[in-house]
């Protein structure tokens, strides 16, 4: 099971905010939960991408939840390229005086993925926005920040995935993270693939290296 966070797709809310990021990592519990009520006893799986990489992250660590594994590709731990100075700055001043301030997210639909319909999917899908407030840009710099420094155990079996042409999030600053923290991490670097590893040609070959490392970890119920 899935979900649109705050701000996001169908739910409601500002497109691109949230008042903390104490209550993105709120959505997800309540995620494990309702995932506990309407399959009891079946093992939970986390998975984010992107910014949703950065949020399973951060659970995983501040949360310590009683979950089998996680999974997560591309995820924000740092960007790779530096967004406009003036931006951060403006960001940073609206952040503490006016946090819905929006901004475009600087996303480049052609970085997503090498099939170009997935980016053309992307402009055209009526629930995709392309804004991010300035409490939700400060707050993800934040915890990308600290995951950029996190050192310490992960606690459940961990696969993070990235597509090594990624222009998007740096798939460099994943592979140290996951070389620097102590844990059952396995990480696999996705030759030439971009952003969307999910969404690239190979797609099949991604599903099938997830599904053999999560049947390796015996996590999944045959």
């Amino acid at each position: 099971m899935g979900y649109d966070r705050r701000g996001h797709g169908s739910s409601e809310g500002k497109r691109g905010h949230t008042p903390s990021f104490d209550n993105l990592l709120d959505e997800v519990a309540y995620l494990i939960g309702e995932g506990e009520n309407l399959y009891p006893g079946v093992p939970k799986i986390l998975y984010g991408h992107s910014q949703g990489g950065n949020i399973v992250l951060n659970y995983l660590i501040k949360r310590n939840p009683e979950i089998a594994a996680a999974v997560v590709t591309g995820a924000w731990i740092q960007l790779a390229f530096q967004p406009p100075a003036v931006m951060v700055f403006l960001g940073k001043l609206m952040n503490a005086i006016f946090p819905k301030f929006s901004q475009p997210n600087q996303l480049n639909p052609d970085h997503l993925s090498r099939d170009k319909k997935v980016g053309a999917d992307y402009m055209n899908d009526p629930l995709v926005h392309r804004s991010i407030t300035a409490r939700m840009g400060m707050e993800m710099l934040k915890s990308a920040a600290f995951l950029d420094e996190y050192s310490g155990e992960i606690k459940v079996p961990l696969l993070m995935m990235h597509g090594e042409k990624d222009q998007i999030i740096s798939p460099s600053a994943a592979k140290t993270f996951s070389e620097r923290v102590s844990g059952d991490v396995t990480f696999k670097m996705w030759t030439g693939l971009f952003h969307e590893i999910h969404n690239e040609p190979e797609q099949n070959e991604v599903f099938g290296f997830t599904l053999d490392w999560l049947e390796k970890k015996k996590v999944l119920k045959t």
